[in-house]
């Protein structure tokens, strides 16, 4: 059912007239309906909302009575996805990222929207960062790191790699506990800024707050290095 509304989408895009109905309308809307039952009667509330989100929206774009019910139906079974996520608490941040993976899944279906795919994986990274999910982020930006490798490098997608990066060593620097892991990832993302970051008074900020973290990391494990060997020395 995803892979069917995903290809209705791609389709109906083609007569680009996103604010009328076309021939493809009411069978995507139809689509979206009964993916949307899938998806709640599964539990997955919060994708369930945003599909039966889009499908309310087809629906009104059909002037007829039945399309109209559909709509109101849709609309009635939204609001009940909504009041789902609020009895599960753990689940709400579904609803947040729900509408960025949607996106990225319509765009892999277009060759060349590596970059838009990128954007749409580093929303999701930045939402699980801020929500203190730092094993979730940090894959999310792998993933981006992975789309954007796949293009033709620009200083746009090589500002956007270098972002990747120092996120990913901030997570594992601050919330992950792995410092080497973390050296690797500021010394990718300063050699990218040393090439592409735009200086502001003279200065490249961000490759100077990678290298102030990549010092701080070093000085800290050469203090343990040191701890450690005045141990063995006392033992």
């Amino acid at each position: 059912m995803n892979s069917a509304v995903l290809l209705f989408a791609a389709a109906d895009f083609e007569y680009e007239t996103p604010e009328e109905a076309t021939p493809l309308t009411r069978p995507r809307a139809d689509a979206c309906r009964r993916y949307a039952e899938a998806l709640a009667d599964a539990g997955r509330h919060a994708q369930a909302a945003n599909i039966y989100q889009e499908a309310t929206d087809l629906y009104g774009l059909l002037g007829d009575a039945e399309s109209q019910d559909r709509a109101r139906e849709c609309a009635r079974n939204l609001l009940a996805s909504l009041a789902a996520l609020r009895a599960q608490p753990s689940d709400r941040l579904q609803l947040l990222i729900a509408q960025y993976e949607r996106k990225q899944q319509q765009l892999a279906l277009t060759l060349g929207t590596e970059m838009e795919q990128a954007e749409c994986a580093i929303h999701v990274a930045r939402i699980y960062q801020r929500r203190d999910r730092p094993a979730e982020s940090v894959d999310r930006y792998y993933e981006a790191l992975d789309l954007l490798g796949q293009i033709e490098p620009t200083t746009e997608s090589e500002m956007a790699r270098a972002e990747c990066h120092h996120r990913i060593a901030t997570l594992f620097a601050d919330r992950l506990d792995r410092p080497f892991e973390a050296i690797r990832h500021y010394q990718h993302a300063m050699d990218l800024y040393a090439i592409h970051e735009t200086p502001v008074y003279g200065a490249q900020t961000s490759y100077e707050f990678c290298r102030a973290a990549l010092d701080r990391i070093k000085e800290s494990l050469r203090q343990q290095d040191n701890g450690l060997n005045r141990q063995r020395s006392q033992d």
